[in-house]
């Protein structure tokens, strides 16, 4: 028999297994609006201060955007970022803290190799979700943490594009976590004695 006080240790090691065996689950947005109503405190880059990137890494309004050698013609102009994704030219984007939402507005992101994403090991192809020519909101929410969204493109990686109004955040985990997460907790406090 358990004592009082260790009646809430194996509910605790249950818990951290069930998040240590679990891996990112992701659910994709199209529509901006559903994105925002899912929740989260979200911050909304505009891209509204004028920016030439170079090779390595860039600092703008607090967010890392890093690029191999071959910029290309990556910069920050007229209110949008415009993106080439090429042979020798790749963007990371990383946060200063850990996020589980990201997304934006895209316009010709999907008229030639079109883009890719991959968060935490998991690779998102735009087309697949906002098809030719790739105009429109892609996002996504991930019941894990994550510090970095990796641009690519291809194969061969070959993508000129424009992205707007980026939003990132923090996020609740899902309801169905939640309520997992409840139901361990419960089932180990309700023991007999």
């Amino acid at each position: 028999m358990l004592s009082k006080g260790n009646r809430l240790l194996p509910a605790a090691l249950a818990l951290g297994a069930l998040s240590s065996m679990a891996t990112a689950a992701f659910t994709t947005y199209t529509n901006r609006a559903a994105f925002i109503a899912a929740g989260g405190t979200l911050t909304n880059e505009t891209f509204t201060t004028p920016k030439t990137f170079v090779t390595g890494a860039n600092l703008y309004n607090g967010v890392t955007y890093s690029f191999a050698p071959g910029v290309g013609g990556n910069s920050i102009s007229g209110g949008v970022y415009n993106g080439d994704e090429f042979t020798s030219s790749s963007l990371d984007i990383t946060f200063s803290s850990a996020m589980r939402a990201w997304g934006a507005d895209f316009n010709g992101a999907a008229t030639a190799s079109g883009l890719k994403f991959t968060i935490n090991g998991t690779t998102f192809v735009l087309s697949a979700s906002v098809p030719n020519p790739g105009t429109g909101f892609f996002g996504v929410i991930s019941d894990v943490d994550f510090t970095t969204v990796d641009f690519g493109s291809g194969p061969p990686p070959n993508e000129i594009y424009s992205m707007d109004n980026m939003l990132f955040g923090t996020n609740v985990p899902a309801p169905s976590a939640l309520s997992l997460a409840a139901l361990a907790v419960a089932g180990f406090g309700r023991r007999r004695r």
